[in-house]
């Protein structure tokens, strides 16, 4: 860490390890960073959303209220809807929003689109 003195002699910064990482390397992803990637807004209220995300941080982050379960990720949540382990591309229809799951390891799931039930703007309903 290193302080950064204008040619008064006042304070004007600090500069950190990852600062200077940062700038020779490129961004680097840390805990915290990791945190904001769990929900990533898509657009038109659509998300991708990773399986191990805790429901209360999805909840907060979404603005989506699921309902109390024996579950603590949104990955329970869809298990816990569909009662097997899902394949990719199976839905489940929770209030006005659609939760696919897009990603499955083995036994778990890894990530879920979530999106508004009504076909967003642009996107063409299938008949």
């Amino acid at each position: 860490m290193a302080i950064v003195v204008d040619e008064h002699g006042s304070v004007v910064g600090l500069v950190t390890l990852d600062d200077l990482l940062g700038e020779l390397v490129g961004e680097l992803l840390d805990e915290q960073d990791e945190d904001s990637q769990d929900a990533v807004p898509v657009g038109h209220g659509v998300w991708t959303v990773i399986g191990s995300m805790d429901v209360d941080d999805f909840q907060e982050r979404v603005g989506i209220t699921l309902p109390e379960g024996e579950y603590h990720t949104v990955g329970g949540f869809i298990l816990d809807r569909v009662g097997h382990i899902p394949e990719k591309g199976e839905r489940v229809i929770h209030e006005a929003h659609v939760f696919e799951v897009i990603g499955v390891d083995h036994r778990r799931i890894t990530k879920v689109s979530v999106r508004p039930l009504e076909p967003v703007e642009g996107e063409e309903v299938a008949t």
